[in-house]
């Protein structure tokens, strides 16, 4: 065992001795300084299992101090004014017919052709 991780399984150790009533508060300190000695044993290619199993600290609560430490960022985003939605332009006949989806100009020969 590596003198971090004793360190580290002492921290715990003593917010355990600390608890009352089987609530344990870790500070969050220890919690980073876990998540932080975590993720560089995986990086190095041990299993959480084993890293748990090393600072006697349930699989569970481990992930979620990893979960916690991921930076939470807010990201940028732009806010622009809509285009103006082109007037829609329908024409109905007198026999009923509806027409939609035609500029002005191909509307006009529609009825120049009809008449």
């Amino acid at each position: 065992m590596d003198e971090r991780s004793r360190r580290i399984r002492q921290q715990v150790g003593q917010v355990e001795r600390a608890a009352r009533g089987g609530l344990r508060r870790y500070p969050r300190s220890v919690r980073q300084e876990v998540a932080e000695y975590v993720r560089a044993r995986r990086e190095g290619g041990e299993s959480l299992a084993a890293v748990a199993g090393r600072l006697d600290i349930p699989i569970p609560t481990l992930a979620v101090w990893l979960r916690e430490e991921k930076p939470r960022r807010f990201r940028p985003v732009g806010v622009s004014e809509a285009a103006p939605a082109p007037a829609a332009v329908i024409l109905t006949t007198p026999g009923g017919y509806r027409v939609e989806g035609l500029g002005l100009a191909e509307l006009a020969a529609l009825l120049r052709a009809l008449q």
